[in-house]
């Protein structure tokens, strides 16, 4: 193809879809000057990880300075100023002020008389570094044919809204693209996209002018990768992010692209190749030239479209292959040789549809940049109790010689298997195994029993052993697995759980994922219950692809390429749901060493392991130890006569064993003899071993290190939550210029590897008392934010529950709803014969399944003080004897979604503070809208709406009213309730025409025997939720007993409670029945609207 000119000159054009995309600090002005010489297809100035913390503000005017400089424009005061303050490389800083004379001369820009005479000074020094900058400013002055790309702070954090404000409705038709980092789902990109949009209307620029990319290294991201991609019309590229993957997944190898992360990295591919985006693979953390080159091509053959760069040794080795040149892996600097050259894939023709999305109001992206805010919610780490799964050894209830075997092995865990025994006649075998579980030493190994509630054999002898062993039985295992029978599990152990004194919550839930169809519902897998623990990956692979029944095996020849896909999809759905992995068997004819090895790069917290293997699986699984800090000073300082004596594994030995015990320092003092064993036998020159140490060093054993976890944990803990900045800047000082953001994600991961190695015995007691100081405040921290109210966006799920008969029948009894629904059978039969309702069994009152739900969150949030209830709609019957999970949600005001659907959300304070705003626009202190679901076993929404709240350590309304009565009641309460019947058949529906009104007064007695039933339904909660159920009560009560037996509740809605609810009280409830309108069927749908006084004439709600 011709180059195009402009009279005769030639024109650099931009590529259409770049391949090669060089990164670097936007404030290093020196990068920038050598990203104009190498001339990548894309450069991407980065505000993000590679800024410091308190240099965030002033990067952007540097950023801006520079652009408008390589652009021929003259700098406003304010951004050359900060300028000249601009990071420069090592011994480069005197040399800043002549780079800027010099391009603004060579741009045609007025010089001061101050930078004409250094100008002068510096073209007449015989500074052979100067003169070389003065050329190289000289020919390297342009950006033109090269994509510029602005890589801003991620919408979680505080600098995010600054970035966009202040930087790129100043410069934003000087950029071509905005890259959005740490993306979790396409919520970020259609608020980018929103933005974006009213910035180019605001200033005039073309619409969609400004493209956007997504930096893909969350595993909430590779979930959701086909949505982002069809979000909106401006995205053009998905960039997968290694460094970042592997921390928020767990995992330790980074340098292994083409096998641990290889799920994350195909799905960039295929989901980017389906919509007609580009596909960029993430960086070599090595930085070698020859080993870019090498990663180059495997990234091309894989499908990728395009590789970054972040080092000239990397943007030389992407040019190598794209040239055509093979670099001398020995000698970086020697001349390559001469190949074909490479190609990455080309970009497909797929088109992306996506919704149109309103532009953001500039005034409020302007406020949050003033108050330094983050546009979505900050990440929330979740400090949950971690429990050390390194070895799990399954094994048979019926083999008594394997399972003494497995209890005597030194495992975390041991599941037994109650299966084989649940057949049996006698009780003999569940005796002998409670008793010999039983003598097992306490707290020495987590005993998870497997069982499965359908089946009634096994169930049976699972609440046996329970019942036997009461707290010792920490888990239950699925051994197929589906949500709905988590669900039901769930119900079912919160059951067991109250029947038997145990504290709620303590048997927890893992399934074993035996099938690729488990392992596609994984993420619902593992956050369909409050309980869910781990997922244990436990298909056959190699058996399966052999036999030709592996869909995956269409994919991919290999095996172990087989495995990597399928294993990274399990890890992809516990990391995001924050449930440990668990990996399968070793196969047969591999090396337990390398299969357990892979299991830790991969992200596994564990592996299921016979009893004879656990030790080695335990010592490969344990976060390991770099003794960076020990050893980094003494390979500095070394010198080549001296290697031998100080650097041998023996002198390296020595020196770790006076710190640490002999099992820490082994396995490290292995590695040392396999990297110096070429050196020691003279095959490889002598002076090259230290190097070769220090980077072994930092590419195997630091990465997932304690000692690397620690640092950037403590900083999150202190700085995080004290300045509410969303994520923390940590400068890693054993890596040159390397830079990472801190978030909840990767906090999250380290605190897992600190906990593991707190609770293996792994720290120095400096180390313990350092990482408990850092969890004690971030704890503290955080209940402090749970005091102040709910964290925008936060999700809490409910423990199941199963609505048993006796809820039903109690609930109608103490309420008076006795609708023919609910308590009779025969009825029910015979309207789904006549096709008037769908559901073919009585089901539960609509009013008792959103009474659960509330329970769930009195169980989960106590303190939590529940104030009003905005239409909650039934969306689907609740059968008795189903199981609910209730759900809640804290609305988030900007999240893209709800506003298109015109549903208000709660406001929020970056230091986490909320209010709520009323329907009348006030705010009114400390209440937050929490959205809340009933969701039954099969996943079907029941029941949805929202209730307004005071979060734990909230102000409070008084707890006047009844208080609960001794067990003895309640369970009298239960049996009363056997023999409660439904209102009468021949009892006649009123019949109103359309558009009447009708108003008429109900009472009620909360007599002791109607207080009991409301207490047995609720349990020990506050006398204020006490109240709450009498009210709902008393809903179900008017709207029955106007409009029964053919009618049913469609929604409800509960304002404000007032005075207090006390047992004797007379309640006069004087309802409104407004008829609005017919069904089809003739049927009418009304409004009854009721206000409730006590005999005291004080309204109660």
């Amino acid at each position: 193809m011709p180059q195009p000119t402009v009279e005769g000159t030639a024109v650099l054009v931009k590529r259409e879809h770049p391949r090669v995309q060089h990164v670097f600090p936007a404030d290093n002005w020196y990068f920038w000057l050598k990203a104009a010489e190498d001339r990548p297809d894309e450069i991407i100035a980065d505000l993000e990880d590679a800024v410091a913390t308190p240099r965030k503000e002033l990067a952007r005017d540097i950023f801006v300075a520079i652009l408008k400089l390589f652009q021929g424009d003259v700098p406003g005061e304010a951004e050359m100023a900060a300028l000249r303050q601009a990071n420069s490389p090592e011994g480069r800083g005197p040399h800043l002020p002549v780079f800027i004379a010099k391009l603004k001369a060579v741009k045609g820009l007025p010089l001061t008389t101050a930078e004409e005479a250094m100008l002068a000074e510096a073209e007449a020094s015989p500074d052979k570094k100067l003169q070389a900058l003065l050329a190289q400013v000289g020919r390297c002055h342009s950006l033109e044919g090269i994509i510029v790309t602005l890589r801003i702070n991620n919408l979680h954090t505080k600098w995010s809204a600054g970035d966009l404000f202040r930087v790129v409705r100043s410069v934003g038709d000087r950029l071509d693209r905005i890259l959005l980092p740490k993306v979790e789902g396409p919520e970020d990109m259609i608020l980018l996209h929103r933005i974006l949009t009213a910035i180019e209307a605001e200033k005039g620029w073309a619409p969609d002018g400004i493209k956007t990319q997504a930096l893909i290294e969350l595993p909430s991201a590779v979930r959701q990768l086909d949505a982002i991609c069809r979000a909106t019309s401006r995205t053009v590229s998905n960039i997968f992010g290694l460094v970042d993957w592997t921390a928020a997944t767990g995992g330790r190898d980074q340098d292994h692209q083409g096998s641990y992360p290889l799920y994350a990295r195909c799905r960039t591919i295929e989901a980017s190749a389906a919509t007609g985006l580009e596909s960029i693979d993430g960086i070599t953390p090595s930085l070698q030239r020859h080993r870019t080159f090498v990663d180059a091509g495997k990234a091309a053959r894989l499908g990728f479209t395009g590789k970054w760069s972040v080092n000239p040794n990397n943007l030389a080795g992407l040019q190598d292959f794209l040239g055509g040149r093979r670099p001398d892996r020995r000698d970086p600097r020697g001349k390559p040789t001469s190949i074909a050259p490479g190609a990455f894939a080309d970009v497909g023709p797929g088109a992306v549809s996506a919704p149109a999305h309103p532009p953001f109001p500039l005034e409020e992206l302007g406020r949050y940049a003033r108050e330094k805010r983050p546009l979505l919610p900050p990440r929330v780490l979740e400090l949950r109790d971690v429990i050390v799964r390194r070895s799990v050894v399954p094994v048979s209830a019926a083999r008594p010689a394997e399972l003494a075997a497995a209890l005597a092995s030194t495992a975390d865990e041991v599941i037994v298997d109650l299966f084989p025994i649940s057949r049996r006649e006698t009780g003999t075998d569940r005796r002998a195994l409670a008793e010999h579980l039983g003598a097992m030493p306490a707290e020495k190994t987590l005993l998870a029993l497997q069982a499965d509630p359908e089946d009634p054999g096994s169930w049976e002898t699972f609440e046996e052993v329970v019942a036997a062993l009461g707290s010792r039985v920490g888990a239950c295992v699925l051994p197929d697995v589906t949500s709905a029978a988590v669900r039901r599990l769930d119900a079912r152990l919160t059951e067991l759980e109250s029947r038997l004194g145990l504290a709620l919550g303590h048997i927890r839930i893992e399934a074993r994922i035996r099938t690729e169809a488990a392992l596609d519902q994984a993420f619902d897998l593992a956050t369909a219950s409050r309980r869910m623990s781990a997922l244990i990956f436990d298909i056959p692979v190699a058996d399966l692809f052999r036999q030709g029944r592996l869909a995956l095996a269409r994919r991919t020849r290999s095996i172990r390429k087989a495995e990597y896909l399928l294993k990274g999809q399990l890890i992809v759905a516990t990391s995001e749901a924050g449930v440990d992995a668990v990996d399968s068997l070793m196969r047969p004819g591999s090396r337990l060493s390398r299969e357990a090895l892979d299991a830790a790069n991969i992200g596994f917290a564990g592996k299921l392991t016979r009893p004879e293997e656990v030790d080695e699986i335990n010592g490969r699984l344990v976060p390991p130890r770099s003794f960076i800090q020990d050893l980094a000073p003494v390979i500095q300082a070394v010198t080549p006569e001296t290697v031998r004596e100080v650097l041998s594994p023996e002198a390296i030995r020595a020196r770790l064993l006076t710190r640490y015990p002999a099992e820490w320092v082994e396995p490290f003092v292995r590695t040392c003899t396999q990297v110096a064993e070429p050196y020691w036998r003279g095959a490889r020159k002598m002076e090259g071993f230290p190097a070769a140490l220090r980077a072994e060093l930092l590419r195997r054993w630091y990465p997932a290190s304690i000692e690397r976890a620690l640092e950037p944990f403590e900083l999150f803990a202190v700085a995080d939550q004290e300045r509410g900045l969303g994520a923390v800047a940590y400068a890693d000082p054993w890596r040159a210029n390397a830079v990472e953001l801190v978030d909840a994600a990767t906090a999250r991961v380290y605190e897992h590897i600190l906990r593991t190695a707190w609770k293996a015995g792994l720290l120095t007691p400096d180390e313990e008392r350092r990482y408990q100081k850092a969890f004690d405040r971030l704890r503290t921290a955080l209940l402090v934010k749970e005091a102040a109210g709910f964290t925008p966006g936060m999700r809490l799920l409910g423990y199941a529950v199963t609505v048993s008969d006796w809820m039903v029948k109690l609930f109608a009894q103490a309420s008076g709803d006795r609708n023919l629904y609910h308590l009779d059978a025969e009825f029910v039969a015979q309207e789904h014969a006549r096709g008037t309702i769908k559901f073919d069994a009585p089901i539960a009152h609509g009013i008792l399944t959103l009474l659960v739900s509330l329970v769930g969150l009195q169980r989960v949030a106590n303190g939590c003080r529940i104030h009003g209830i905005e239409d909650v709609r039934y969306r689907a019957p609740v059968r008795i004897g189903d199981a609910v999970t209730p759900v809640f949600s804290v609305e988030n005001p900007l999240s893209p979604l709800r506003e298109r659907e015109g549903v208000r959300g709660s406001s929020w304070s970056p230091g986490g503070s909320n209010a709520h705003e009323n329907s009348a626009g006030d705010v009114s202190d400390g209440r937050i809208r929490l959205r809340v679901e009933a969701l039954r076993q099969d996943g079907q929404v029941a029941m949805e709406g929202a209730v307004l709240v005071s979060p734990p350590g909230g102000a409070h309304l008084s707890d006047d009213g009844s208080s609960p009565p001794d067990p003895a009641r309640l369970r009298a309460a239960r049996e009363r309730s056997v023999s409660v019947t439904a209102f009468p058949r021949d009892k006649e529906a009123p019949v109103f025409d359309q558009g009447r009104v009708v108003t008429r007064d109900f009472q009620a007695h909360i007599s002791p025997e109607v207080a009991d039933g409301y207490w047995a339904l609720v349990g020990s909660t506050s006398p204020a939720f006490w109240n709450l159920a009498v009210s709902l009560g008393m809903i179900a009560r008017t709207s029955a007993h106007f409009a029964s037996p053919g009618w049913i509740l469609l929604s409800t809605k509960l304002e404000t409670q007032q005075e207090p609810i006390r047992e004797g009280d007379t309640l006069t409830a004087r309802a409104t029945l407004d008829i609005l309108r017919l069904t089809r069927e003739k049927r009418p749908i009304c409004r009854i609207a009721m206000a409730v006084r006590n005999q005291h004439k004080h309204p109660v709600f």
